[in-house]
């Protein structure tokens, strides 16, 4: 088959069809096949733009690109900016943001203060689903954030470059992102928002001087038909209240994850606190599906993959028999220990 045949035999596929194709196809392929045919075209160009992935060495151009073509703009869905270098270009993208009205994904890793280029009010072209940002919860975050009715997923920040925690002073009016269901903040940040939003999924983080128990009342606040079914917080907040406050705050819980970013793995002593911090959070929960622990491999004195969690594991499925997973993760590597137990039979090791 020529190439003329196999631009008309792409040509003649279905819309839906082809458009799946597309969407698999790296930018060069993309590129290639705008240029192919003009039947191609159209929706070649949709799949090349929907999905923008941005860095220092070609936001300048993309932005300045789309400020210039309306129809581009349009065709935008997806924009990722990750990367603390692009300071000298915030106003320009502030005015990319200006004109993308279909935008439903919107990810700016870009530092803590730049939450000015986020478009204000009636100026907010788009509705997005998803928002992520490094930037502080402020003022202009959530003058944003409270023209977003449609918005499902949310991370914020709250801790400044010098690693001191930034206390929220601006609060959610009741009717802001009335349809939110995950979210990403700190504590301090997740007591203002989920109140009376549909949360069940939430990850969050402790400062020092969050030891009262009494800040997780506001996760039973949440509308969700069960309430909040998927939590992640570190390991020393844990610890500062104990299995019974958590199961107040969040009695159907299933899933939960702890970061146990402040001890060493590979300490027995330590180990065998954590497990009793596990068991009493299992007996307070029983409903729970899946409990996770992250510990981070720097803290480690022996190499992750030697270290010896039987005994947690073992007495984590002992405490709750309704407890399917335990899985062990370490922060920045891929590897991880699943492990299943089903009625009847001792846990074992799985790949799921």
């Amino acid at each position: 088959m020529d190439t003329n045949e196999e631009t008309t035999f792409l040509s003649n596929l279905p819309l839906d069809i082809l458009d799946s194709i597309l969407i698999r196809l790296d930018l060069p392929d993309l590129a290639k096949c705008c240029r192919t045919s003009k039947a191609l075209y159209p929706l070649a160009k949709d799949a090349l733009y929907r999905d923008l992935r941005l860095s220092c060495n070609n936001v300048l151009k993309a932005c300045q690109k789309l400020t210039a073509d309306a129809d581009l703009a349009r065709r935008v869905q997806t924009l990722v900016l990750i990367d603390n270098t692009v300071q000298l270009h915030l106003g320009v993208i502030q005015d990319a943001l200006l004109i993308l009205p279909n935008l439903r994904t919107l990810v700016l890793a870009i530092g803590y203060f730049g939450s000015w280029i986020l478009p204000q009010g009636r100026k907010c072209p788009f509705q997005l689903h998803t928002f992520r940002c490094g930037f502080l919860y402020d003022a202009s975050t959530a003058m944003f954030l409270s023209s977003q009715l449609l918005l499902k997923s949310l991370a914020v920040n709250s801790v400044s470059s010098g690693g001191e925690e930034f206390r929220p002073t601006h609060h959610p009016c009741p009717a802001s992102y009335p349809n939110l269901t995950t979210l990403f903040a700190p504590l301090s940040v997740v007591q203002d928002i989920v109140p009376g939003r549909p949360v069940e999924n939430i990850t969050t983080s402790s400062s020092e001087g969050d030891v009262d128990p009494d800040l997780l009342t506001c996760l039973a606040r949440s509308t969700a038909p069960n309430g909040v079914q998927r939590f992640m917080i570190d390991y020393k907040y844990i610890r500062s209240i104990g299995g019974t406050a958590l199961a107040r705050a969040v009695p159907n819980l299933c899933y939960l994850s702890i970061d146990a970013n402040d001890i060493n793995p590979a300490h027995d002593k330590t180990i065998s606190v954590l497990t009793e911090y596990v068991e009493d959070i299992l007996s307070c929960l029983q409903q729970m599906k899946c409990i996770t622990i992250r510990f981070h491999p720097s803290l480690s004195t022996l190499p992750c993959r030697t270290i010896n969690f039987q005994d947690l594991v073992t007495r984590a499925f002992e405490t709750s028999p309704y407890l399917k997973y335990v899985i062990i993760t370490f922060f920045g590597l891929r590897a991880r220990y699943v492990c299943k137990s089903l009625p009847g039979f001792d846990w074992y090791l799985c790949a799921d």
